[in-house]
């Protein structure tokens, strides 16, 4: 490449080679699958990303319920086709900075991702989303996370994920429960990274990976449900359900945001 400073340019062009074997060799979006109708594509979608929508606790809950509605189906089936997108990463591609309004939520599906804040690196894991809070409330991202090398990463878009959770009432009611937990518990835990997951969190995700999804599903909705007001007097920060999903917040709610 003319005029380009040889690192770049080496970088460029292997990243060239790299996404271009990646597309060529794909088969899982082959041309005949435009014919099919807008519901069948918007299913197959579903199909096709279910194992990484699950891995987001307040999808799971949906996903794993064995009475889910036909109006729950069709918001999981909108979050795959219109709020999630896939991204090849190239060499020290940055993927956010500090500081910058989070507006998606990340998982690694292949390669490696380093976040570094304060000095301090930490490898993010495959089996859970990045930045999940922002979903359920305002986040400025507190650290910056870059690529180590060729790597692919889901994004899971905040406007699109609250568009369509809030086409649903009965789903909609759904999040601003959890949204309301999720944001308690920040405060309480002092959450001060973007890779922070709660202890609560912690301990479901590890019954799932141990293959205890029904432990999973009821500890989950027992946090979720239980004492949806527990702690939301003993917290300034909101919930985004309440803010950008139009739930109604109760009267101990607080408009004060989570990073002010």
């Amino acid at each position: 490449m003319h005029h380009i400073e040889g690192n770049l340019s080496h970088r460029i062009t292997r990243f060239l080679h790299y996404t271009y074997h990646e597309r060529t060799g794909n088969v899982e979006d082959p041309a005949i699958l435009q014919l099919l109708s807008k519901s069948l594509q918007a299913e197959l979608q579903l199909a096709r990303h279910r194992e990484h929508l699950v891995k987001l606790p307040f999808l799971a809950r949906l996903l794993s319920n064995p009475l889910i509605s036909f109006q729950e189906g069709h918001v999981m089936q909108g979050v795959a086709q219109r709020a999630l997108t896939s991204h090849d990463l190239g060499e020290d591609d940055v993927v956010f900075c500090h500081g910058n309004e989070a507006m998606s939520s990340y998982l690694l599906l292949q390669g490696a991702l380093t976040y570094l804040q304060m000095d301090v690196t930490t490898q993010p894991c495959q089996d859970r989303w990045i930045c999940e809070m922002c979903l359920w409330t305002p986040w400025s991202h507190l650290g910056d996370l870059r690529c180590e090398g060729f790597s692919k990463v889901y994004a899971l878009h905040v406007q699109e994920f609250c568009d369509v959770i809030s086409s649903s009432a009965a789903v909609q009611v759904q999040a601003h429960c959890y949204a309301k937990e999720y944001v308690a518990a920040l405060a309480i835990e002092h959450a001060s990274c973007d890779l922070w997951e709660s202890e609560a969190e912690k301990g479901k995700r590890s019954s799932y990976l141990r293959g205890t999804e029904e432990n999973m599903l009821q500890g989950m909705m027992k946090w979720t449900f239980g004492n949806v007001n527990r702690h939301s007097s003993r917290t300034s920060r909101s919930s985004r359900s309440s803010k950008q999903m139009q739930v109604m917040p109760d009267s101990s709610d607080t408009a004060a945001k989570v990073n002010d």
